[in-house]
């Protein structure tokens, strides 16, 4: 276990002083210990939503360097500090988060981006399906899940041929008839 471990079960336990909590930990973003920055990097996503994606899109953009190419100190599955920073600001973004959006649409083109394609299809789906062709792996389906039926469809005219197909598993998260025309629509590419 680490520090941080101890912080995300006290988040979920029964916390009588959660916004102390919550705001201790976004001071510890901008830590210039960087395994206590990495550790609230670990934590956040416990507490994005409270924090909001604008106010973490602030935090990220004023202190970069805090975060981008900034490898965490302790064992995550991230490349860096920003994307564990970009993650939590998708997890957060609202349709509304014009901002949060914009430094969500330019992080896509780090190396580990992919992994906000998901959000972005949900949240902002015309901008994903006005840069699919450029941005969506072909073998990325799990974009086509937050996306609209229409939308679906266009992503797979615009990207061409996907590589593969999915599981059956992954054809039960749609309707039935559904899942028939995506699939028809797959191999005729």
């Amino acid at each position: 276990m680490d520090n941080y471990d101890g912080l995300v079960r006290a988040l979920h336990g029964d916390c009588s002083d959660r916004a102390g909590m919550v705001e201790a930990l976004a001071q510890c973003l901008t830590d210039e210990n960087l395994l206590v920055r990495s550790g609230a990097v670990a934590a956040l996503p416990e507490v994005a939503l409270e924090l909001g994606a604008a106010g973490l899109c602030a935090l990220v953009q004023q202190h970069l360097g805090l975060f981008r190419d900034v490898r965490p100190s302790i064992q995550l599955s991230i490349a860096d500090l920003e994307e564990g920073m970009a993650q939590s600001i998708a997890k957060a973004a609202r349709p509304e988060d014009a901002g949060a959006i914009e430094y969500l649409r330019q992080a896509v083109h780090r190396p580990w981006g992919k992994c906000l394609l998901f959000r972005l299809a949900a949240i902002d789906g015309e901008w994903l399906l006005d840069h699919a062709a450029e941005l969506v792996p072909k073998d990325y389906f799990g974009v086509l899940i937050p996306l609209t039926p229409e939308r679906r469809r266009r992503v797979i005219a615009a990207i061409g041929p996907f590589d593969g197909m999915p599981s059956e598993y992954f054809w039960k998260q749609f309707p039935e008839a559904e899942a028939a025309e995506l699939k028809r629509l797959l191999s005729e590419r």
